[in-house]
């Protein structure tokens, strides 16, 4: 019998139903006489299109990925195209949670080598430093992995809450305030900043300055008052100067009390009979008499 000028499967059937049967029977179950019977044609035809089992693995993992693209300009920066197809990559190992143990193995077998090696050759151009790709591509690849099985997990009431047993740990479970896709997020910017990091840090290269951020008011209104100047606190020997200077210039003032206590010593000195001057005065008085004392107003008497 002549061989049909049309073939009777297509490859990319072939893969299609292969990916079919590996999410709704598991990996295990694909096999390539199953996979005849899914497309009810003769097991050995399959053989004009793929040489063994591993083949089909390699080719559905491929169609499975088929969204995570590099992109041919440079429009966008590479940390932004990246992280998208990072993120890509964990959702279409959660639509297809069985080929998981397929990505584990991706560098034997060689799925996505020739994207893989596009996405390198990019950032380069793009400046990343060379010692820094491969563990960039590691670290993405392995962060989605681990992401899309708790998510699997999650989504397939797999992992349920810790018991009452454990009432802070079950409280932290449920009131989780973070999604997958936020730690995802989180995660991959934060790892990778750090890989480059730490390979420009190896290098002796600086990283480049990032772009502020624009303030907002409060703190336009903080960087005012900090550019503002500081008045200096006078020291303790200017402060010890300036109250000595203050007491100097402050008027005297008297005492109601001391004042008469001066007035009443006066006057029983004047009245004191053995005081010096009182006998003195007294002497004085007996010599000069009355009236010319009177006359040349010099009377010393009390």
């Amino acid at each position: 019998m002549p061989r049909p000028k049309v073939p009777l499967i297509s490859k990319r059937k072939t893969l299609e139903a292969a990916l079919r049967i590996i999410d709704t029977e598991g990996l295990e179950s694909l096999s390539v006489r199953r996979l005849a019977i899914e497309l009810n044609v003769n097991a050995a035809s399959l053989y004009h299109h793929f040489h063994n089992k591993e083949e089909i693995l390699v080719g559905a993992a491929t169609l499975a990925l088929e969204e995570v693209r590099t992109p041919q300009t440079h429009d966008e920066e590479w940390p932004v195209w990246l992280q998208r197809n990072g993120n890509r990559l964990r959702k279409a190992l959660v639509a297809h949670p069985g080929l998981i143990p397929i990505m584990m193995r991706r560098d034997l077998l060689g799925i996505g080598v020739a994207e893989l090696d596009a996405t390198a050759a990019l950032l380069e151009e793009e400046g990343v430093p060379v010692g820094a790709i491969a563990p960039i591509l590691d670290y993405g690849e392995l962060l989605a992995i681990v992401c899309a099985l708790a998510e699997t997990e999650h989504s397939a009431g797999g992992r349920p809450s810790p018991s009452e047993k454990f009432p802070h740990l079950r409280k932290a479970y449920l009131k989780r305030s973070t999604s997958i896709d936020q730690v995802f997020s989180e995660a991959y910017t934060a790892g990778v900043e750090a890989i480059v990091t730490d390979v420009r840090a190896s290098a002796g290269v600086p990283m480049p300055p990032r772009p502020s951020p624009k303030p907002t008011p409060s703190r336009r209104n903080a960087s005012k008052r900090s550019e503002a100047p500081r008045a200096r606190a006078p020291s303790a020997t200017a402060r010890a100067r300036l109250n000595t200077k203050q007491r100097l210039l402050r008027p005297a003032r008297r005492e109601p009390g001391l004042a008469k206590q001066s007035l009443v010593g006066q006057r029983s000195r004047r009245t004191d009979k053995n005081y010096p001057f009182n006998r003195v005065r007294a002497r004085s008085n007996a010599a000069v008499p009355l009236a010319s004392r009177q006359v040349f107003g010099f009377v010393l008497d009390t």
